[in-house]
């Protein structure tokens, strides 16, 4: 296993930029604005600065409310030159996502751009913080969120009442440090690169860097407190696997908010002294032609996205007109991948590999090698990441260890004979350990203890280890690990992790709703789609159409909210002895009901 790096992101950021300077590391196509590393750290150290003058220090939560904007990259590497801790908000989020997200996290500042499609992101703000517009700049008092002071907007936005702009806040020529910084540089209005430098070298690898709120509707999602030491490790690992070097060159149009776009994409990036190429960068929701282009025109060799974004622009009508043959490497994660999608990617990306993780494990545990051989490359999800300290376990219903990558037990692993009779696989949930795991949940002692237990994260997802001899050898082998299910029942629909107890709660306040079950539906395009089953109170009725529109008039998000086709309403659910719902009967009738049943029996890694 390769040795820990125990340095901050910050300090890497620097090492490319003083090895790489005139290196391009940024491309935006739609905005033809391209970046050296040199021009980057220009950027980087002026919105560090302004962050300074807005109170912001060390240890602050910042979050910021944008798509895939150049302003995104910017502040992802300015907040960790001062030790601030970068809160990343869903483009998705809406009004009370948001308010949630802001008092939870003690946000101390937001950065926001004007509006996202139909969204006005700024009215929103206004609609939770009334207060804002009455206030001047970096002086919001609000009773709601006591802890939140200054909003900047970023991008092209327009001027709206007690807002900085980054410009603004760039050029202020007045400075309201905070007591943080005024301890480590003193009480001054002109800050300069050495002042920036003063405070990244208090900074250790085991601060927190990042918190990444869990998904989430009007239920409590939950903020994953991730270091330096943490990301930067997997960065490493993922790199290595993906053999990428200071020539790796990524189209990256998945959403920096998620860690697939931050850490996986721009950081391992930028301290690989690499490039990234954003495409559709004022919708990151998007997978379509211009990743095409720009993978055609900037010769990108590495591409990552969920199984639902690849089978978009594979089935692209235009994908004829563009060349490829650039593209080496990749990355999917996010679902379980059809195999026979598997087999289709890899006449396009050669050397296709597929990960897991969540974003408790910052993100990434095991991932398929370029050198493993092509049957299992393409029908699990790898093995260990090359992390000192890594580990997996798998428990099995009973609460039996079936597997335990640290003490040497495969006792409970499966042979290759065994994973192609699903009646056969031994199967438990997988739990991992290592320098990959969370700090913990932001405020949320209960949830943390309840989640790592010993230093092993409870992954809520079902698993099975694969033993694989080595050739020529009796005692040596490797150990693959493959996903069948998820213990909490989370659906995964176009990569985005959903939970239907979330939606549930929800649809339980419905007067007229005695019980819901929320669940599943196989889906061609994006793995799963959200479909539920409804009883109604006695005496009472409610049609889909109803419920449709109660969910929408309680604020939950559209991606939340399951076509009216897919919500079926009935007298009874299919349950076990114990009183349980068994809802993988009410998906199996569901499949077949909406002529998806050939999808259950797709396989997957």
């Amino acid at each position: 296993m390769a040795r820990l790096i125990k340095k901050t992101v910050a300090d890497f950021f620097d090492r490319s930029v003083s090895k790489y300077p005139k290196k391009e590391c940024a491309v935006y196509p739609e905005i033809k604005l391209r970046w050296t590393y040199e021009q980057l750290n220009k950027e980087v150290n002026e919105a560090a600065k302004a962050l300074l003058k807005a109170g912001i220090g060390p240890h602050d939560n910042v979050a910021v409310w944008a798509t895939n904007l150049p302003e995104w990259l910017v502040l992802q590497f300015a907040t960790a030159k001062i030790g601030a801790v970068l809160v990343t908000v869903n483009t998705a989020y809406r009004e009370k996502d948001l308010e949630y997200l802001l008092k939870q996290s003690d946000s101390k500042a937001i950065f926001l751009m004007d509006k996202f499609k139909d969204y006005s992101y700024v009215d929103i703000l206004g609609n939770i913080v009334p207060e804002i517009k009455d206030s001047k700049p970096g002086k919001i008092e609000s009773k709601k969120m006591p802890k939140l002071k200054t909003a900047i907007t970023i991008g092209e936005s327009r001027k709206f009442p007690g807002t900085f702009s980054l410009d603004e806040l760039k050029n202020a020529k007045e400075a309201n440090l905070s007591e943080k910084v005024k301890a480590i540089i003193g009480d001054k209005t002109e800050i300069t690169e050495k002042d920036i430098k003063k405070i990244q070298r208090t900074l250790k690898p085991d601060d927190v860097i990042n918190i990444q709120y869990t998904s989430g509707t009007t239920g409590f999602p939950k903020g994953a407190m991730l270091t330096s030491y943490n990301v930067i490790n997997n960065a490493r690992a993922i790199a290595e696997t993906l053999n990428f070097k200071e020539d790796g060159n990524i189209v990256l149009p998945n959403p920096l908010f998620h860690c697939f776009g931050s850490i996986i994409g721009t950081l391992l990036a930028i301290i690989h002294g690499g490039k990234v190429v954003m495409p559709n960068m004022y919708d990151p929701t998007r997978f379509d032609e211009e990743v095409l282009k720009a993978v055609n025109d900037e010769k990108c060799t590495v591409i990552y996205g969920t199984p639902s974004h690849f089978d978009r622009i594979l089935k692209h009508p235009s994908i004829g007109k563009y060349d490829l043959k650039s593209l080496r490497t990749g990355i999917i994660a996010g679902a379980p991948c059809p195999l026979d999608l598997m087999e289709k990617i890899d006449e396009y990306v050669p050397e296709i590999t597929i990960a897991y993780g969540s974003t408790e494990l910052s993100p990434i545990v095991t991932q398929t090698t370029i050198g493993d051989p092509r049957d299992l490359r393409l029908s699990t999800v790898g093995k260990r990441l090359n992390i000192k300290g890594l580990h997996i376990k798998l428990i099995d219903d009973d609460g039996k260890e079936l597997v335990n990558t640290e003490t040497g037990n495969y006792s409970g692993a499966n042979t290759l004979e065994e994973i192609m009779d699903e009646t056969k696989l031994k199967r438990g949930v997988l739990w991992s350990k290592g320098p990959q795991v969370m700090k913990g949940y932001y405020n949320k002692p209960k949830e943390t203890a309840e989640s790592i237990v010993d230093g092993w994260y409870d992954t809520g997802d079902i698993g099975t280890a694969v033993i694989v001899r080595k050739k020529g050898w009796i005692k040596k082998f490797d150990v693959y690990f493959k996903i069948t299910g998820r213990a909490k029942d989370m659906i995964i629909t176009g990569g985005e992790n959903i939970y239907p107890t979330e939606i549930e709660s929800v649809l339980r306040e419905h007067p007229n709703v005695s019980d819901v079950a929320v669940y599943g539906l196989p889906d061609e395009e994006r793995g799963e789609i959200i479909a539920m089953s409804v009883i109604p109170q006695p005496e009472k009725e409610i049609t889909p159409d109803e419920i449709k529109q109660f969910c929408i008039q309680q604020g939950m998000r559209k991606n939340y909210i399951p076509r009216a086709e897919f919500i079926e309403i009935r007298k009874e659910f299919p349950m076990t002895a114990s009183g349980k719902i068994q809802k993988y009967r009410l998906r199996e009738e569901a499949a077949i009901k909406y002529g998806r049943e050939h999808l259950l029996k797709r396989k997957t890694a």
